[in-house]
């Protein structure tokens, strides 16, 4: 890649380096304690009492939120002091805009869900897997949706905190939670869902939740899933699938997802959705998943979380875009450590991918930049 030395474009490039500095940030302050559960708020009062200063001085300043939005904003205050281990300043909009991206949930914020009012969990184990229930705390934070890409590049998490204890199924393996039915899965999945049709391909098996949903559609003739764990086939044929409303329409292959997807007939199946990763930085599999069905051209094709995919292949093309901005301006770019192997393959191909383009506009940046153009070049990158 090539950039062409103006003052706008250097601006340009600076503000996306403030934004990934941000992104950062939220990261290692945020996302990082909340992944660990070590996010909760015991004290009730405390918050809430918090929360109605902090309302209160939001409406002398003429700002408008909601009592919820204020609860969250006094949690996340709490957790950006506690675990701001950079020892920076918390940028006043970036702190907005992840507070009017929160929620508080209750009790029955997901009670007309279909799979949590139809499949009851029993106590049930094969080999190392057993089904069980976690709990969320009251005042706990978790993230409850995917995170939307907001200017410069930077991911706003979808952060949530439920009001009183919520019980949620999951499968164990050992002492970790291995998949779950949380409100992540149901907010991350049910869009998808409501688009299948036909016969439905669904990779990856998880806890059948999106199968589910998919198989009590009228528009879905079968949904064939495709698993290679055999022990969660098992479980899943013994506790779950009896419990479907019509367990007749679903047919589960044990067999390696990629594999299968390299030699299937695409005009046997009308939709298709991949859900072969855990979370958004597990993201070798999407990339090679994506890789492998870009052929298809008659299957509608969904991934999981892909919008939180796409802010992995942001970040491998900003650092070939740093990498041409400081060549450009003759110093040495740094060096792109904390990349695993796979990432720095996937840094690799998005390094070929961009070699023969070049940025001669402040606009360019913003176009490399942009989720839609991602898709494209992460498409690319596979070629």
């Amino acid at each position: 890649m090539k950039i062409k030395n103006t003052r706008g474009i250097n601006e340009k490039i600076m503000s996306y380096i403030e934004g990934r500095h941000a992104s950062s940030f939220i990261a290692t302050a945020i996302l990082l304690p909340i992944s660990t559960r070590s996010v909760v708020f015991s004290d009730e009062k405390t918050v809430l009492g918090v929360a109605d200063e902090f309302l209160k001085n939001a409406q002398n300043d003429g700002v408008e939120y909601t009592r919820d939005e204020a609860i969250m904003a006094a949690m996340l205050l709490g957790l950006v002091r506690k675990h701001n281990v950079q020892g920076g300043q918390f940028p006043e909009a970036l702190y907005d805009e992840i507070t009017r991206n929160s929620r508080i949930l209750h009790k029955d914020s997901y009670a007309d869900d279909p799979y949590r009012k139809k499949i009851a969990i029993r106590s049930e184990s094969v080999g190392k897997l057993k089904l069980a229930e976690q709990t969320y705390y009251p005042y706990e934070m978790i993230c409850y949706n995917a995170s939307t890409c907001s200017d410069f590049g930077v991911m706003i998490p979808s952060l949530a905190a439920f009001d009183c204890e919520y019980h949620f199924p999951c499968i164990m393996e050992g002492e970790k939670q291995r998949y779950a039915v949380s409100p992540y899965e149901i907010e991350t999945t049910r869009e998808a869902a409501e688009a299948a049709k036909g016969h439905v391909l669904v990779l990856g098996l998880k806890m059948g939740y999106f199968t589910y949903l998919a198989h009590l559609k009228d528009t879905v003739e079968k949904v064939t899933v495709i698993e290679q764990d055999a022990d969660l086939i098992e479980l899943f044929r013994k506790a779950i699938l009896p419990q479907f409303d019509h367990p007749e329409k679903v047919e589960v292959i044990e067999a390696d997802p990629f594999a299968y997807m390299e030699t299937v007939d695409e005009a046997s199946f009308d939709y298709c959705f991949a859900d072969l990763w855990m979370n958004p930085t597990h993201a070798e599999p999407y990339f090679r998943i994506k890789n492998i069905c870009r052929r298809f051209s008659m299957t509608k094709m969904r991934y999981w979380i892909e919008e939180n995919m796409i802010g992995t292949g942001m970040g491998l093309v900003f650092v070939v875009i740093l990498e041409a901005f400081y060549e450009m301006i003759g110093i040495q770019a740094p060096v792109t450590d904390g990349l695993s192997g796979t990432g720095n393959l996937q840094l690799e191909m998005m390094r070929k991918a961009l070699a023969h383009e070049e940025i001669t506009r402040p606009d360019h940046v913003d176009w490399y930049m942009d989720p839609e153009n991602i898709l494209k070049l992460l498409e690319k990158a596979g070629d």
